[in-house]
């Protein structure tokens, strides 16, 4: 999902949010060394590691999450229904991923 699609369920979840005292969570995901390997192997592989990390996104995350590509190498995670703790679980399985 792109930038354009995050800005409309991030406004979803905070409206809920408000309106029902639900707990979500925004996770922002920056990718390390992503430019190298732009500079390295071309915008081409730059592509697919996008495309692979997006993939992996999405089948770390619940069904109920969502995964966006909202930058260059930046992706964010809205975690609707989420506390602190089952955030931090999410994180770690991603970056074991």
């Amino acid at each position: 999902l792109n930038r354009r699609a995050f800005m409309r369920e991030l406004s979803t979840e905070i409206e809920r949010s408000l309106r029902y005292g639900r707990r979500f969570v925004l996770a922002l995901c920056d990718l390390d060394e992503f430019k190298r390997i732009n500079d390295t192997d071309g915008h081409p592989a730059g592509d697919r590691a996008l495309e692979g990390v997006a993939a992996l996104l999405e089948r770390t995350i619940r069904a109920s999450d969502f995964a966006f590509r909202i930058g260059g190498d930046e992706f964010a995670l809205l975690l609707p229904e989420t506390d602190a703790d089952d955030a931090q679980e999410a994180v770690e399985r991603i970056v074991e991923a």
